[in-house]
């Protein structure tokens, strides 16, 4: 998708010259600086932290939960919510 000068100029303050607020020549050098980062094995291992860390503490608290009935979906959320934000500070 090319976004063009008018969605350049109107997102500038908020993405600056970012990979997703230009075209053409600094887009593809954006890309192939940042591709390096999303390796098949790379994410595999960052992932892999991410999700055992996490898990583990979803067990912990799990296993400290005193109620017979637990409502295992805000304890997924919460891992998911977790998730996504580690992910961005990789």
């Amino acid at each position: 998708m090319v976004k063009g000068g008018e969605f350049h100029e109107r997102h500038l303050d908020m993405l600056g010259n970012g990979i997703l607020n230009v075209d053409g020549n600094m887009w593809k050098l954006q890309r192939k600086l940042i591709s390096h980062q999303f390796s098949a094995q790379k994410l595999r291992d960052v992932n892999y932290i991410i999700y055992k860390s996490n898990s583990l503490k979803l067990l912990q608290k799990l296993a400290l939960s005193t109620s017979q009935d637990i409502d295992i979906q805000v304890y997924f959320l919460t891992l998911l919510f977790k998730y996504v934000n580690s992910r961005m500070d990789v």
